[in-house]
Parts: C-alpha cells; sequence; structure tokens
C-alpha cells in the first residue's frame, strides 16, 4: 500500500521528525530548568529557615549571658558572700529563682561554687556526686567527668547532647551549657550549668528532620550536637563538604545522594548543618516530572497517531484529484505515469489558477461595482444606519466600525488610465488607525469615506498630503481635496458630502491643489443669519401636505421653498442644502405612503446637485420632483380632513409634557385604539415615535439657535426628566445633546 502512496508516506515521516524534535527538546530543557530551580529554591528556603534557627539559639544563648552578667553585679553572687555559711546561699539561691530564664529554652539554672561539693539551681540545692548520679544520671558524662567539667571550664562549654534519666526528663536527650563564673574571669570560683532539651533545640529549628540530620560543631571541630544521629562516614563527608563561605552542597555518600546547607553562628563560631538524603526530599518532584515525561510520551504518540490519519486524510483529495484528472477533458494528457501526484496535482494548480485568475478579475469588477453602489447610497442620504450598511457591506469586506466619519471629495485635473494602480497605491497610503472606502463620481473625480476612532485629523490629513504628492510625482497630476466635517450618524452623510464638494470647490475657486476642511472654511449653514433663515418650519409642513395626498398644498409648499433658495442672502452651499433636503423629505414621504409607480431617486442624486452652481438649476430640479410626485400621487378624498385634524392637533401640542394619545383622541372624537391604528395605517409609524422625532428635531432648534441650558431645552419640547431626554436625543440623533451643540458650534465658529 505504502509504495502507491510515496507521498504520503514521505510527508508522513517529515511531519513526524517536525514534531518529535520540539517535544523532546522543549520538554527535556523544561523538565532541566524545573529540575535547577526547584533545587535552587529548596536550598535558599532551607539556608533561609536555619539561619533563622541560628539567630534564634544564638539570641537564646545571649539572654543567659546577659543574666549572668547581672548576677555578676550581684553580692549576693560574689565568692565572699557565698562562703559566709548556708543563709547566705539560700539568700543566693532564693534571687537565682527570680531570675530564671521566663521562656522555653531551659528551665532550670544550676550554680556550682568551686573547690566545694555545693551545687544548688533555681529549685533546690545539690551534691555534685548526688546530681550527676541521681537527679542527672548521663550515659555517657559519668560523675568524675561531670565534677571535672564544672570544676575547670574557663570559657563557655557545650557538652554534646546525651541520654539522661530523671523523673522529669526520663529517657530524654540533654545539651548541656557551661559558663564559668564570672564570665570573663582568669580565676573563675564558680560555674554555671544549663541543661537544655534536645528537644526544645528541634522546636527551635524550624525545619523538616523527619528524614533528615542537624549536626552542630564548635569552633574546634567538635560536634557538640546531632539530631537523627547519622552515621559516620556521612559526618565525615559533611566535614569536607562546605568549605569557605560555601553555604550549601550536594555529596554523595555510600551510594545516597544528600543536600547539604551550613550556617555558621556570627556570636559563638559554631557550625549548624542541615543534611538531608535527595531521593524522599525530592521524591513529590520526580513523581511529577514522570507524569511530564509520561504525558510527553503520550502526546508524541498521540501525535504521530493524528499526523498519519490528516495525512492519510489529506491524501486522499489528492488521490481523488488524480483520479479526477486523469478523467479530465479540460486538461487531457496531464498525468504522467513517470511523475509523482504532486508533479502532476502542481500542473492542475497552475492551470486552475489561471482559471481562477480570470474569474477572480470579472468577479472583482462587479464587486467593485457593488462598492460603489453601497457608498453612493450612503452619499445619497439612503442608509439610514450604521447595522444596515454593515449588513450590505459584510458580503463585500466594507464594514464601518469606528466611530468618527469624514467625507472627502478628491477632484483630479486629468483622468488616469490605469485605475488599478491608481486604487492600489491609494490603498498602501491608508494608515492602520483609518478605515476608508471609495467610489468614483467620474473619470475625475472621486469619494472617500473615512472611519476613525479620534477627533483629530492629523492622520488623515498626512495620508491626503501623501496622496497629493504621490499623484503629482507618479502621474504629473494635479488635485484639489475637500473634507467635510466629522459626523456621528451615518444617516448624515449626504449633509457630509455636500460640505466636501463644497470645500473642493473652494479650492477651484482659489486655483489650489491642496486640502481644504470645511470647518476651516466660511460656509455653514449654521451660522446665526442662516439658521435663522432656514426653512424647518416648511419642510414639516410639505410632509404633512404629502402624506395627506393634497397636490394644491404641496404645490404651495414648494414655492415656498422655491422662494427661500431664491433669496440673495442664500450661499450657494445653503442652496444645495435645501435643494437636496427637499429631495429627500419627497423621497423618504413617497415610500411612506406606497406609491404605486415609485420616483427614480437616481434622477435627483447627490452628484447632480454637487455640480449645480446656481439657484435657477435648484429651483428647475425641486419643480420637476415636485410635478412628478403629483402625478404619480394618487387623490384620497374622504380620511384626508382626519389626518390633516391629527397631525394639526400633533404639532400643535407635540411640546406639551402633558400630550397624551388618550386626551387627542378625546379631541378628535376616536377612540385611542382606532387612532393609533388608523395614525399607523395611514403614516407607517407610531404616534409616540412621531411626537419623539418632532421634540428631537425641536431640541435640535434650540440647541443650535441659542445658549439655552439642556435643562431649559428638555422643559420646552415637553419632556419630564434630563435623563430620559438625552437618552431619546442619543438613540434618534446618533450624539448626546452637548456634543451635538459643541460640534455644531464649532462649525458656526
Amino acid at each position: 500500500m505504502f509504495r502507491k502512496q510515496r507521498t504520503l508516506v514521505r510527508y508522513l515521516i517529515s511531519y513526524s521528525i517536525v514534531l518529535l524534535l520540539p517535544v523532546l527538546l522543549i520538554g527535556g530543557n523544561s523538565i532541566r530548568l524545573f529540575m535547577i530551580e526547584s533545587e535552587n529554591v529548596f536550598m535558599t528556603d532551607t539556608l533561609n529557615s536555619l539561619q533563622a534557627s541560628v539567630d534564634t539559639i544564638d539570641s537564646k544563648v545571649a539572654g543567659i549571658e546577659r543574666l549572668m552578667a547581672y548576677l555578676q553585679s550581684n553580692s549576693s553572687f560574689t565568692a565572699h558572700n557565698l562562703q559566709k555559711g548556708a543563709y547566705e546561699i539560700y539568700r543566693a539561691q532564693k534571687q537565682l529563682s527570680q531570675y530564671t530564664i521566663m521562656d522555653d529554652f531551659s528551665n532550670e539554672i544550676l550554680f556550682y561554687i568551686r573547690n566545694s561539693d555545693l551545687l544548688f539551681s533555681s529549685k533546690s540545692t545539690y551534691d555534685t556526686g548526688m546530681f550527676a548520679e541521681r537527679i542527672y544520671r548521663f550515659t555517657q558524662w559519668e560523675s568524675q567527668a561531670f565534677n571535672e567539667d564544672i570544676s575547670k571550664a574557663d570559657t563557655i562549654m557545650v557538652r554534646c547532647s546525651d541520654t539522661a534519666y530523671c523523673a522529669a526528663t526520663e529517657g530524654q536527650r540533654i545539651l548541656t551549657y557551661i559558663w564559668p563564673f564570672p564570665l570573663l574571669s582568669k580565676n573563675p570560683y564558680a560555674s554555671i550549668i544549663v541543661p537544655v532539651r534536645e528537644e526544645t533545640v528541634r522546636e527551635i529549628i524550624n525545619i523538616d528532620i523527619t528524614n533528615g540530620y542537624v549536626i552542630v560543631f564548635d569552633k574546634d571541630e567538635q560536634m557538640i550536637m546531632e539530631i537523627n544521629k547519622p552515621d559516620e562516614s556521612l559526618i565525615n563527608s559533611i566535614h569536607n563538604s562546605c568549605i569557605g563561605d560555601v553555604s550549601y552542597n550536594k555529596i554523595t555518600c555510600n551510594g545516597e545522594k544528600y543536600f547539604i546547607t551550613r550556617v555558621d553562628s556570627s556570636k559563638y563560631g559554631w557550625k549548624y548543618y542541615y543534611v538531608i538524603p535527595q531521593k524522599p526530599t525530592f521524591q513529590n518532584m520526580q513523581s511529577i516530572i514522570i507524569q511530564n515525561v509520561t504525558m510527553i510520551s503520550i502526546t508524541t504518540i498521540a501525535g504521530f497517531f493524528i499526523i498519519y490519519l490528516i495525512a492519510r486524510n489529506n491524501y486522499m483529495p489528492l488521490k481523488q484529484l488524480m483520479e479526477l484528472i486523469s478523467k479530465s477533458k479540460i486538461t487531457p494528457g496531464l498525468i504522467n505515469n513517470k511523475e509523482s501526484e504532486l508533479d502532476v496535482t502542481h500542473k492542475e494548480l497552475i492551470f486552475l489558477y489561471e482559471e481562477h485568475r480570470r474569474l477572480s478579475e470579472s468577479i472583482y469588477n462587479n464587486t467593485s461595482d457593488v462598492r460603489s453602489a453601497l457608498i453612493d447610497a450612503l452619499l445619497y442620504g439612503k442608509i439610514p444606519t450604521r447595522d444596515y450598511f454593515n449588513k450590505k457591506g459584510k458580503s463585500i469586506g466594507m464594514l464601518i466600525t469606528k466611530q468618527y466619519l469624514r467625507i472627502v471629495n478628491i477632484f483630479l485635473d486629468s483622468t488616469i488610465e490605469d485605475n488599478n494602480d491608481f486604487e492600489n497605491r491609494l490603498v498602501s497610503l491608508i494608515p492602520g488607525d483609518l478605515e476608508v472606502y471609495f467610489s468614483y463620481d467620474s473619470e475625475k473625480q472621486f469619494n472617500l469615506v473615512v472611519t476613525s476612532e479620534t477627533t483629530g485629523r492629523e492622520s488623515l490629513n498626512k495620508m491626503l498630503c501623501r496622496f497629493i504628492d504621490d499623484i503629482k510625482n507618479r502621474y504629473g497630476i494635479l488635485c484639489r481635496v475637500g473634507v467635510s466635517n466629522l459626523f456621528t450618524a451615518i444617516q448624515n452623510a449626504d449633509e457630509a458630502y455636500i460640505e466636501a464638494v463644497t470645500s473642493s470647490d473652494m479650492n477651484s475657486e482659489r486655483n489650489q491643489s491642496a486640502i481644504c476642511y470645511f470647518e476651516d472654511a466660511n460656509y455653514s449653514i449654521w451660522s446665526s443669519q442662516n439658521v435663522k433663515a432656514y426653512p424647518h418650519k416648511l419642510f414639516e409642513q410639505l410632509e404633512t401636505v404629502i402624506l395627506l395626498r393634497d397636490k394644491r398644498q404641496i404645490q404651495q409648499t414648494i414655492e415656498k421653498l422655491c422662494n427661500a433658495i431664491s433669496r440673495s442672502d442664500i450661499s450657494l452651499f445653503m442652496a444645495r442644502c435645501l435643494c437636496m433636503q427637499t429631495i429627500n423629505c419627497v423621497m423618504k414621504t413617497s415610500i411612506i405612503i406606497k406609491l404605486p409607480q415609485p420616483i427614480e431617486w437616481h434622477q435627483y442624486d447627490w452628484f447632480i446637485i454637487s455640480k449645480v452652481l446656481n439657484t435657477k438649476e435648484f429651483i428647475m430640479i425641486i419643480e420637476e420632483i415636485s410635478s412628478e410626485l403629483c402625478e404619480k400621487l394618487p387623490v384620497i378624498s374622504s380620511p384626508a380632513i382626519e389626518l390633516e385634524n391629527v397631525l394639526t392637533y400633533i404639532h400643535d401640542h407635540a411640546y406639551d409634557s402633558n400630550f397624551s394619545i388618550k386626551t387627542m383622541a378625546i379631541e378628535i372624537g376616536m377612540s385611542d385604539s382606532n387612532l393609533s391604528h388608523f395614525f399607523k395605517q395611514r403614516i407607517g409609524r407610531n404616534i409616540s415615535d412621531y411626537v419623539n422625532d418632532l421634540r428631537i428635531q425641536k431640541a435640535k432648534e434650540y440647541l443650535c439657535t441659542t445658549d439655552m441650558p439642556v435643562k431649559e431645552i428638555v422643559i420646552k419640547v415637553g419632556y419630564y426628566d434630563v435623563s430620559s431626554f438625552i437618552r431619546k436625543f442619543k438613540q434618534l440623533a446618533g450624539v448626546t445633546p452637548g456634543d451635538f451643540r459643541k460640534k455644531k458650534g464649532t462649525i458656526a465658529e
């Protein structure tokens, strides 16, 4: 089987090697680093714990020496006083009981007067022979040796821990400290003996010694204490392990590995060794390592199996492709028995690539048309929301995900033959913080929809400057650029388009090849003079009379709008906006009333409006669309008066905070349910939505034309509280009232 599937075997082996090497290298190195780091952490923690224990023991011993210093200053413990008799010894014993160490290091202090048989403590008085044979009966410290040690000690002496038998310490190991008294005297006349239980030292040394050992040597390398008693060979190895400043090390003794930690007492020069076998200490760690190795092995084996299944599964299409190629009439004679499956597939893929490229060019041309149509719909004000745009543009890779938008209009002084190269150059200049989509108005003019997350224009300005220079250097073509104001509500794109075209026209008037931002120009429909002249009421009236199907009133309202456009104080930009808003009002309302024959809106698009340079042509366009509307508008007689009454009532009372559908229904003489149904059927919207639109439009007018606080505007337009007003305003306008006022205020400035 494998001879016929050489490609499968080759790739199976290759993929297996590629998998195995990283797994082994990474896994082995990880285990090695884990072991090293674990040992370092263990040794460091052990060293710190042992150092703390040594410091505690030194402090305990220092406490005894402080007590001795106090006794030296006490007249009751002088040699002369102690030789006076039993009463003075009794007094010294009573005072000694008062100074017994208050912690649990030792519960008894013994005071021995040399050259006598007298030994007394904080608890009782003893004969030295009786004390060594009965009170503290050590197994390796006989009575004679005991007497010699306490009589001849001329510096601090520590007797190695030994098992002692007495009523209080039956079978316990005792570590004995012996000091000459006075401490620094050349001729001491007494000795201080402090027995300390080895168990007390174990508790102070806060280290796990279940499997380990603690060994203490004095400054003369004599062992003075051992816990868990290691064998002699281990003790000899310990001596040779931590030499000089070495604090920890690893040794091997009798075939077993040990960790050794050493801490030197800075006060007495004693050396504390902590020794523990490596195997039980890292038994859990070794278990973890074994588990990791097992998992790596299982992963490797599973990987081999999965690679085999995947390779075999992936080979099946190759095999099927070979069968199809052999039967193909499109590429006859492509298979050669001397060639491998991959060679044959390579030839077939080249053929398919050429076909794909040819088809892609065809699809791209169609996609470009769809993209241009979607951008044009946006610029013509036919896109109601971002979600609507993104839903339409998702399949062709057009999504608006950023908050702020601008429209850029670019006019070239001559045509470019290679549009593909031109578009690629433009795409290559787009920075990462901008989204840019473009469409053509003509061979010389095109538009950009630019979105960003910030209000600054540095990134856009840099891109446009590079574009102007690149077009000039590459094609020798000059261009002028107009940029609209920032906006967030996507339904305002049509107004922004007019702003961009107007800014571009300003460059034409100045004969400049530069970038003109609308906010830097003096064209503004929001100047104080033009706001007062802007016929908001006429557009409300036009919408109402179209809904009423009243042709006479439609003609009269259109005539008033034409008179407003023909005024001498109206700027070109203002006239364009009035013309386009009239067209939008007619289009929107005609959709609501569902004309039997819809108006062809593309006959009145922004491109046509942007090319008009005088008010007479604007008036002709408005009169033309008005005539087309009246021709296609069916006449409805009976309900018109009723609907007119409803709309009149709403416009008269919409800004009253007490406005309600129930009250309006009583005034008109209908039930509130019938009224709501009638309004929805005729207008296509709920009464509450219609009223909210009127209120928000009125609020916008106050925000633009007055300095009235938002709280007062809320009351003026019929809302009760500020929060609900702001929420509704942002829902319908796309921004908060404050941001709306700032934006319009910036334009006015």
